[in-house]
């Protein structure tokens, strides 16, 4: 059912958010953004044998359905962050935020080029 697809999704949410308040609190900079841990363990689980083959179509059809309004509610929550804040924050926020954009820059060709051969 859809409904398994949104519970899958909240408790993914749940630990990311965990994981993200630990980290920030053990790096002392508050949260350092438990929504992208949850993003990344929902990736890595739908891209396991697992769930293609013993998840039903229409539990992944509730992921779809979240995926696909996911975006806009990001964005907003971008808007809303406090960049001036983050800045205020100290070294650590600007170095994790920064080095996580370049790293993913610096990534993103090997992973696209990755993801044409596997097709």
């Amino acid at each position: 059912m859809e409904i398994y697809g949104l519970a899958i999704l909240t408790g993914l949410f749940l630990l990311g958010e965990t994981i993200g308040y630990s980290l920030g609190k053990l790096l002392n900079v508050g949260d350092v953004g438990g929504v992208g841990f949850a993003m990344l363990f929902l990736i890595l689980l739908t891209n396991t044998k697992y769930w293609n083959n013993k998840v039903s179509d229409k539990t992944k059809l509730g992921i779809k359905f979240i995926g696909a309004i996911y975006v806009p509610i990001i964005v907003a929550m971008v808007l809303q962050s406090n960049i001036i804040g983050a800045f205020k924050g100290g070294l650590i926020a600007f170095l994790a935020g920064g080095i996580a954009v370049v790293g993913m820059l610096l990534l993103t060709p090997f992973l696209s080029k990755y993801a044409k051969i596997k097709k």
